[in-house]
């Protein structure tokens, strides 16, 4: 660690880190996303079927989100943070792997883990976001969501590189979300600890 970043005060060095949390996070969405078409045309499935498939992926979402809280307070927005990467880089794995068999209900189901772990890891950095805004007494959330919209354009623009270079998507979803899981897992160290959480908000 270099003096500069050693100087830097716990909470400057959390918003760092959760910014690039945000922004690994909507790149590891777009990575999937911007692969769609080719996708599709390796499961040579129809638009409907294809939005089937979308839909039992969605519910890893639906399913996480309302249970996230309750496992943050349980064990704290940095282990919650690191097992969702996890998660959702081994559902995201087992999701190429699946389209490589050509498999759709493989797809599907990997799909159910991959947007499960998205939808915790999504809820535990944003609680991480309010316990560094309160930290440091000034709205950063905006920026902090800026941070994924950044994440999932340069997603989306990978994506382009890759389908124009002629790489498959199983290759580069597997190497993107790996990527970014294992960089997820170090930022969290600096998280500040979550007992801000239940701290009043700073006056005017």
């Amino acid at each position: 660690m270099s003096a500069v970043t050693a100087d830097r005060p716990p909470a400057a060095r959390a918003l760092t880190a959760v910014f690039s949390v945000f922004l690994l996070n909507g790149l590891v969405f777009a990575a999937w996303v911007s692969r769609m078409p080719a996708i599709r045309d390796a499961l040579g499935l129809e638009p409907a079927q294809m939005g089937l498939v979308l839909l039992v992926g969605a519910l890893g979402s639906i399913v996480a989100l309302p249970l996230t809280g309750a496992v943050v307070e349980r064990v704290g927005t940095a282990t919650t943070t690191r097992v969702a990467a996890v998660v959702a880089a081994a559902g995201f794995g087992a999701a190429a792997l699946g389209l490589l068999a050509g498999s759709a209900p493989a797809v599907a189901l990997a799909l159910f883990g991959a947007t499960f772990g998205i939808g915790a890891w999504d809820v535990s950095m944003n609680l991480q976001g309010t316990v560094v805004e309160r930290a440091l007494g000034r709205a950063v959330m905006p920026r902090l969501h800026a941070g994924f919209s950044l994440g999932a354009v340069a997603g989306a623009v990978l994506g382009t590189l890759a389908a124009a270079a002629g790489i498959g998507a199983p290759v580069q979803v597997a190497v993107v979300v790996t990527a970014c899981a294992g960089a997820t897992l170090l930022l969290v160290a600096r998280y500040l600890p979550d007992g801000e959480l239940r701290a009043p908000a700073p006056g005017p």
